[in-house]
């Protein structure tokens, strides 16, 4: 299957690749954190879950004042007809430049909340990223129509001998910012992310 992020196709059926942000999971713990954040949602996500591009998944949306849970699709449909796959990230640090995406940034910003994200090592080790304190991670994104992109920034010290990028994560008290304020957004394009906890899973197989 082809993915798309920045420049050109990924194809993932032919080993590890460097695509960031590729597959991130959800577990009922993550599930139970947000219903104490979203009034009226209850979901369940059945044990661990992995999320793949291409997957419909919980985003977490600003409608008028208020905060909402959705399920688009993550990755959006190429801007060019002629080119095949799913665009899934994007730079923050250079995203307002981009026509494609800059009114999605300044109008439909969403969160993505995840139990962590998966990333894969040189000698293909699968090691699960997390935050360190909170059963949540939730990461930065914007939406349009029916689907949503996450976007990424460099590394940080948790990662960076793993991975040249990163997803753009927000801790708690910066969801509102994130989806309200007309300014402060900016700024979090910006930021570096804080430290994550690491486990490996296994090998790719």
């Amino acid at each position: 299957m082809h993915y798309q992020w920045g420049y050109g196709n990924i194809n993932l059926k032919k080993g590890w690749a460097m695509i960031m942000c590729g597959r991130y999971y959800i577990d009922d713990e993550m599930a139970a954190e947000i219903s104490r954040i979203i009034q009226n949602w209850d979901n369940r996500a059945e044990g661990r879950k992995e999320v793949f591009p291409t997957n419909t998944a919980p985003v977490i949306k600003a409608v008028g004042k208020h905060l909402e849970i959705d399920s688009p699709i993550w990755g959006f449909k190429h801007f060019d007809p002629k080119k095949s796959g799913v665009l899934i990230n994007a730079r923050a640090e250079t995203v307002m430049e981009r026509w494609m995406f800059k009114s999605s940034v300044t109008e439909r910003r969403c969160i993505i909340p995840t139990a962590g994200f998966y990333e894969w090592d040189r000698n293909k080790t699968k090691i699960a990223f997390m935050h360190r304190e909170s059963p949540v991670l939730y990461l930065a994104g914007f939406w349009k129509d029916d689907r949503f992109i996450i976007l990424t920034t460099a590394p940080n010290n948790s990662i960076e001998d793993v991975h040249n990028r990163m997803p753009l994560t927000l801790e708690r008290n910066e969801l509102e910012n994130w989806l309200f304020d007309p300014e402060a957004y900016k700024l979090i394009l910006q930021k570096i992310p804080g430290a994550l906890r690491r486990e490996n899973v296994g090998q790719l197989l």
